[in-house]
């Protein structure tokens, strides 16, 4: 998959909708996140800070809270994606749309291009890393998803 994208996204960290964002330009994280994150004893802690730091820097509409045990993403003051931290082995993103079954979920469809979701239920998938190199060779195309994800 990371073959059909740009080099410079290899090179250079974040590309989405044309525009190259790098960590240091993060401005949405949460003083709430930041503690989580300090407090948190996990083996794939370096990953969930990959991700976290990635997905924020690829969106400014994105903020950030701690929902079910774990840092979670608003867009547009709506819980869309969460991380899932146990069982400890891996860590999980769960995209979703609220906690609640939404009343439109029957017509709502979402294509994964990346083929990285495991779909749950119609409305609810997960992609899973099992280690930190997974987090390494998916993470441009997860943040992507992530974007898609937020706007569906």
């Amino acid at each position: 998959m990371l073959s059909a994208l740009p080099s410079t996204v290899a090179a250079c960290g974040i590309m989405l909708f044309g525009v190259v964002r790098e960590e240091r330009q993060v401005q949405n994280k949460s003083g709430e996140v930041d503690r989580f994150m300090t407090a948190l004893d996990h083996p794939l802690k370096a990953g969930v800070e990959q991700l976290r730091s990635a997905i924020l820097a690829s969106n400014t509409d994105i903020s950030e809270h701690v929902k079910w045990n774990a840092p979670s993403f608003r867009y547009d003051g709506e819980d869309r994606v969460t991380f899932r931290l146990r069982p400890g082995d891996r860590l999980q993103l769960i995209f979703h749309r609220g906690a609640k079954v939404r009343a439109d979920s029957a017509e709502f469809a979402f294509q994964d291009p990346t083929g990285l979701m495991t779909w749950l239920a119609p409305d609810r998938g997960v992609v899973t890393f099992p280690d930190l190199e997974a987090v390494q060779s998916q993470q441009v195309a997860v943040v992507s998803l992530v974007n898609q994800w937020v706007r569906a």
